[in-house]
């Protein structure tokens, strides 16, 4: 909030070097440029008489008088909030006038996301917004950065082990410090591997009302086969071919894809959903798993987002199907339900890490799945 109003203050102050400020009680303003940036600077004020007495209402303000012009300068402003001031400008003991002097807040802030770099190295350009002067206050190690204009630019050196590490840029402006995370890593190295499968598993009954939304965990392997990158389920044997994302550490699969048979009769389709249950029937939703380092444990893990008919992607719904294509003819029924699906490295971290649903969550789904039809009972005879 504070940022904001930092940032409110910044453009609604633009137009106040102008003389409207100034108001006449016998000597003349000539000139006034009474905006002072947040990182110091000074005021300018020109009358038409020589001045004898000048002074500021508020001690930030130093007041200095030369002929007839006088300075009101002020050292850098380190609160996000603008302040502001008069002075007093004397000819005479009864000949005088007053002028508004303000000047900015800090605005500074780092929100242009994290730097994800591979493991041979590179080099990166991120706009930090402020407006005063900021610097590099510490880096890891292994990433060096400077300042130049608005941005900071990063310089990461080649990850010789090549496990995924993940280090930072502090950045610095008067009072303030904000951070940047530089993440490196590569696919083959740092990405591809087993991982532990975390959800909530949503069980239906014979009535098709939901008998439980309970945590479960299962194996899943990162790899690529045959010219695809592919997220392998064994227990079930579901194979989502997924694309990967260098610059996000993402991978991506579309909605709506075939991931594996049951009993070698029926195809099952995997199918993104979101918190109103609502499914992306078409390959245009999508889910992801994007990864990360703990800062505690160090260990990896990939968090679950996408899109569904516009809205947040919250789980992984699969669907059977008699033959191919998605159906009312071909639909068999539903085989899984998967909410706040995540990826982790190992099975304590997978369950300490865990999101959790809400009440108001569960309750939600429990409604909406009191609304949905289907071809037949959930729990039909082929699960």
């Amino acid at each position: 909030m504070a940022l904001a109003m930092g940032v409110a203050t910044l453009f609604s102050c633009s137009d106040d070097n102008n003389n409207s400020s100034a108001y006449d009680n016998g000597v003349k303003v000539t000139l006034a440029e009474t905006a002072i940036k947040a990182a110091g600077g000074a005021a300018t004020i020109e009358v038409d008489k020589p001045v004898t007495t000048a002074y500021s209402t508020d001690n930030w303000l130093k007041v200095n008088i030369d002929g007839n012009k006088v300075s009101a300068a002020a050292d850098r402003n380190d609160s996000r909030e603008s302040r502001f001031s008069t002075v007093v400008v004397k000819a005479s003991d009864t000949d005088s006038t007053i002028v508004s002097v303000s000047q900015l807040g800090t605005v500074f802030g780092y929100t242009d996301g994290r730097v994800v770099v591979e493991n041979e190295g590179g080099k990166a350009q991120r706009f930090v917004l402020h407006n005063a002067e900021f610097h590099v206050k510490e880096a890891s190690d292994w990433v060096t950065a400077s300042v130049k204009g608005d941005s900071v630019y990063v310089d990461v050196a080649a990850n010789a082990d090549g496990n995924m590490r993940k280090g930072y840029v502090c950045l610095e402006s008067g009072n303030y410090v904000d951070t940047l995370s530089v993440v490196q890593a590569s696919f083959d190295e740092s990405i591809a591997g087993s991982y532990v499968l975390s959800y909530f598993d949503v069980q239906f009954d014979d009535q098709d009302n939901i008998a439980g939304i309970v945590p479960a965990e299962t194996s899943a392997d990162v790899y690529t086969f045959n010219g695809n990158i592919r997220v392998y389920i064994p227990e079930f044997g579901y194979s989502l071919i997924a694309d990967y994302d260098p610059k996000t550490l993402s991978l991506s699969f579309k909605s709506a894809q075939i991931v594996g048979t049951i009993f070698n009769m029926y195809w099952v389709y995997e199918l993104a959903t979101n918190a109103d249950l609502e499914m992306g029937v078409t390959s245009d939703s999508y889910s992801t798993f994007t990864f990360d380092l703990d800062k505690d444990t160090n260990k990896k893990y990939a968090t679950f987002g996408g899109n569904v008919n516009g809205a947040d992607a919250f789980g992984l719904t699969f669907f059977a199907t008699s033959g191919i294509g998605l159906t009312a003819d071909n639909l068999v029924g539903i085989s899984r339900m998967w909410l706040l699906p995540q990826l982790d490295e190992d099975t304590f971290y997978a369950a300490a890490k865990r999101k959790m649903m809400s009440p108001a969550q569960i309750s939600r789904v429990k409604s909406m799945a009191k609304a949905m039809m289907f071809k037949q009972h959930l729990s039909g005879k082929i699960f």
